[in-house]
């Protein structure tokens, strides 16, 4: 104790110099522990910017992938639209672009064909300047070997670009070998793109690669609906790519702060497994065993897939990179500390030193805050979405103008109001409860909403979110609401573009198959006619077998009629244009018209005295005229109703032609409507969506032509067609007619018409016949029945006929005497060669040599050939023997002497 207290004066006198070295002490050791704190905070802050880098590098290396997607997507958009792609067209479109696409060794085309039609290709390939094919496929060495069809089908390589890239790959069948067998049944089951494994010796590549496999199905028509089940493989475009080349192009995208990147497969399993470090300088390194286990687990991981693989890939910064990511703060915070424990003499003024610094700090922070609420405020004020603020009762603490403007109200009027003053009370209830649950559950929503803004009807995309404090609660609610009227317009427009577009495809089709049933149709008729016609001609007057083949003859000539509706569909009947005035031709029809509708209806007319003149078959405007007002007398109760026809001009704009059934080709002008309404009970979507289909029909009677004909007129006449109906209300069609020209713009031209040949001149079918004697005919048709009634036709009236059953045989028939034959009939529709092509020849051989024309088709379109002179005439199918021998007589006497 008395020990003790001898230490004590001294403890006392000393305690400047032991107080000094505990405040040293505690400064250092803080200083230390500052400088450990900022050291990992400096190694957090690194990586964390890493992440950002390898996010950014992320995006680029899948924007190159992509870029790679689309090249070969427009390769199998190529294959898939057209159905014979060349060689020639296969290297044109990869000459120029495989020089862009750094790694794109070389594309190859493998097409998908039964095994029996090998021939046929090897045939059409040799056409093209390329090697005899031979099928391929894996030898024991690995290299490809001649072999023969495994399967009923084969998938050979038959084109490859660049020129002479892997020839020994050419006829090689993916079909035919286990190497690409899975990968194969992979894109045809699942219509993707695939990547393989990596590969070299199959290809005699000079480094390792590895090729995409993109599959080409046949689909003409897409519908929603469609699978690849439904497809049927077309073909598969291989692309060929070099390792090398191809992560040379990933690196390009890494820049300076990553140094390298490490590719591994996680999709293939060992050995084909692919492990790699590829360099921003663009060389890579195969992995060795067991390096992937040490490489560093902080670094960046992303997963990348590509054409059906997946890759990690692991971002590795440069040293040079971590050294300036550190900004030296810690090794400065323990000097800085070290050198004020050690200094206690200037602690006084280091510590008013860090004062003013903090002084400074204070005033720049709050001069930030300050203009970051400034740009707030701009943001919130300037931006064209509606930006609102409720606090947790649901009162409104922030408004911008634009949710003012939905209101129709100031700020300071919605400032601290409830939804209670905007809304109805049942709406009103919803909004406060949708508000709350975001609060207490502090989740967002998001909905679209309707609001009226100075009379017109807005769309907004509405979005609420909550908003939370330091202490993780949900303490006030804040929203946007973003007009999107024009995007919802613009896509009620592309989806009536897109309906347009599918129902004119529809007629398209529609048109060529009923243009086509109807060609045939006619030639089989013409047979059923002919003989008749030459059975008729045995039989004595009074045979009792005379009554039935007249009914056989009648039954033949309406299935002709039946065949002139279905060409009218198609556009491809039989037009003679004038000009009209359209109230005339209705005013002609009336009488028929009266005779054709219900008793109980009632016809209205309300026509223009002198609309503009249009340019029209009449005989086809009365059959639509007829067609309309007999199927709105059918839409009538049996009460009666009114039919009311309406004729005037009016100046259509493209909104009016883009309601239309068929869209006028002219565009927005000066048109006259015929409009044709009734008050009976209209017709539902589904059923106006069908109404101008062939032979579709809601009544028990009738063919449902009638329509489909209206259809194909109206397209004819290059007219336009709109129709309103609903359940309960009647239906108006109105047609649109372009005005015609006016009569100077006529002078010179010739008025289309289904014959435009000069006149038949009259003639007495009873007087001599005008050629003479022994006269020769070479008539060619491919139908037996046809060809065997004509001939025996010409015949009996002393003609010699020499017969061909196709246009290749009648040329050489023609050639074998040029100047032999007084006439010629030809079908236009043959084999081998048409009868266009026929008409061609002759008139190269001799210019005057008369031609007769037959076709199952109205002269109309493709049938005007032949340059529609003196010596050519033409026959529309069907006819019977009368009507040949007369055309044939008066197209003889027509003949210029």
């Amino acid at each position: 104790m008395g020990e003790l207290f001898k230490i004590l004066p001294w403890f006392r006198q000393s305690r400047p110099i032991w107080l000094g070295f505990v405040v040293a002490f505690i400064g250092i050791a803080a200083s230390f522990v500052g400088y450990a704190h900022l050291r990992l905070s400096d190694h957090q802050r690194a990586y964390e910017t890493l992440e950002r880098l390898a996010d950014r590098r992320l995006a680029a290396i899948e924007s190159t992938v992509r870029a790679y997607s689309d090249y070969l997507a427009a390769f199998q958009l190529l294959f898939r639209h057209s159905d014979d792609v060349s060689i020639e067209e296969f290297r044109a479109a990869s000459r120029t672009t495989l020089s862009k696409y750094p790694g794109l060794d070389g594309l190859e085309w493998a097409e998908h064909i039964p095994a029996d039609e090998l021939p046929a290709l090897a045939e059409r390939l040799a056409g093209m300047g390329l090697p005899p094919l031979v099928l391929k496929a894996l030898g024991p060495a690995g290299t490809p070997v001649p072999t023969t069809p495994a399967q009923s089908t084969v998938l050979p390589i038959i084109y490859t670009a660049p020129p002479g890239a892997y020839p020994a790959i050419y006829g090689f069948d993916l079909l035919s070998t286990n190497t690409p067998g899975p990968e194969i049944n992979y894109v045809q089951r699942t219509g993707h793109m695939f990547m393989s494994r990596t590969t070299r010796r199959l290809l005699d590549m000079p480094d390792p690669g590895f090729v995409v496999y993109v599959p080409v199905f046949d689909s003409p028509t897409e519908t929603e609906t469609e699978t690849v089940a439904d497809l049927e493989l077309t073909g598969v475009l291989i692309g060929v790519f070099r390792l090398e080349g191809f992560f040379k192009a990933m690196a390009e995208t890494l820049g300076t702060e990553i140094d390298s990147i490490i590719i591994h497969d996680e999709t293939t399993r060992r050995p084909d497994r692919l492990s790699v470090r590829v360099k921003n300088a663009g060389t890579f390194t195969p992995l060795a065993p067991g390096e992937m286990e040490a490489v560093n687990p902080e670094l960046p991981r992303r997963y990348l897939s590509i054409w059906g693989r997946t890759w990690l890939l692991i971002f590795e910064p440069g040293a040079d990179w971590l050294a300036v990511t550190n900004d030296y703060r810690s090794e400065q915070l323990l000097i800085f500390g070290i050198l004020i424990s050690g200094a206690l003499g200037q602690m006084i003024l280091v510590r008013g030193r860090r004062l003013a610094a903090v002084e400074a700090q204070v005033k720049e922070r709050t001069a930030e805050l300050q203009r970051s609420q400034q740009v707030l405020a701009s943001i919130v004020n300037y931006n064209p979405a509606a930006i609102w603020l409720k606090d947790a009762d649901g009162r409104f603490r922030l408004v911008n103008p634009e949710f003012c403007k939905i209101y129709n109200r100031k700020a300071e009027e919605l400032i601290g109001q409830t939804d209670q003053k905007l809304y109805p009370n049942d709406i009103s209830r919803f909004m406060e409860d949708q508000d709350h649950n975001v609060i207490a559950h502090a989740q967002s929503v998001a909905f679209e909403g309707t609001y009226n803004i100075a009379g017109e009807d807005h769309v907004y995309v509405v979005t609420k979110f909550p908003l939370i404090d330091a202490e993780g609660k949900a303490f006030a609610l804040a929203g946007i609401a973003t007009d999107i009227t024009s995007l919802r317009t613009v896509e009620r427009e592309q989806r009536a573009i897109e309906r347009k577009l599918l129902e004119a495809q529809k007629l398209e089709s529609l048109g060529v198959m009923a243009g086509g049933i109807a060609h045939d149709f006619n030639n089989l008729l013409t047979g059923v006619l002919g003989n008749a016609d030459l059975i008729s001609l045995d039989l004595p007057a009074d045979h009792p077998t005379r009554p039935r083949l007249q009914s056989i003859s009648q039954a033949a000539r309406r299935a002709a009629e039946l065949c002139q509706q279905l060409l009218a569909y198609t556009g491809r009947g039989h037009f003679r244009e004038e000009p009209i005035n359209i109230s005339d031709l209705v005013r002609a029809t009336v009488s028929l018209l009266e005779l054709s509708v219900s008793k109980s209806a009632r016809l209205n007319f309300d026509l223009a005295e002198r609309p503009p003149r249009v340019l029209v078959d009449p005989t086809q405007m009365r059959q639509i005229i007829m067609n309309l007002v007999i199927n709105a007398s059918d839409a009538l109760p049996e009460t009666g109703g009114d039919i009311t026809l309406r004729t005037g001009d009016l100046m259509a704009d493209a909104e009016l032609l883009a309601s239309a059934v068929f869209g006028a080709p002219h565009g927005p002008g000066h048109y006259v409507f015929l409009e044709v309404a009734d008050s009976g009970s209209g017709m539902s979507p589904d059923t106006l969506a069908r109404i101008f289909d062939p032979f579709f029909s809601t009544k028990f009677t009738g063919r449902g032509l009638g329509l489909a004909a209206v259809s194909g007129i109206v397209r004819g006449h290059r007219g336009a067609l709109i129709v309103t109906s609903e359940l309960g209300s009647g239906t108006t069609f109105r047609l649109l007619l372009p005005v015609a020209p006016a009569p100077s713009a006529l002078n010179g031209q010739t008025t289309p018409s289904s014959d435009s040949r000069s006149p038949i001149k009259p003639a007495d079918q009873a007087s001599s016949p005008p050629w003479g004697k022994s006269p020769r005919a070479l008539v060619a048709d491919d139908e037996p029945a046809v060809l065997e009634f004509a001939k025996a036709v010409m015949e009996a009236e002393g003609f010699v006929v020499v017969s061909a059953t196709d246009g290749l045989l009648a040329v050489n028939a023609f050639d074998a005497q040029p100047d032999g034959f007084d006439l010629v009939i030809l079908d236009l529709t043959m084999p081998r060669m048409g009868g266009a092509k026929v008409l061609e020849h002759i008139r190269h051989k001799r210019p005057a040599q008369p031609v007769l024309l037959m076709s199952g088709y109205s002269q109309t379109g493709e049938t005007r050939v032949g340059g529609q002179d003196a010596y050519t005439s033409f026959l529309g199918k069907p006819f019977d023997g009368n009507t040949l021998i007369t055309t044939v007589k008066a197209f003889m006497r027509s003949l210029p002497s």
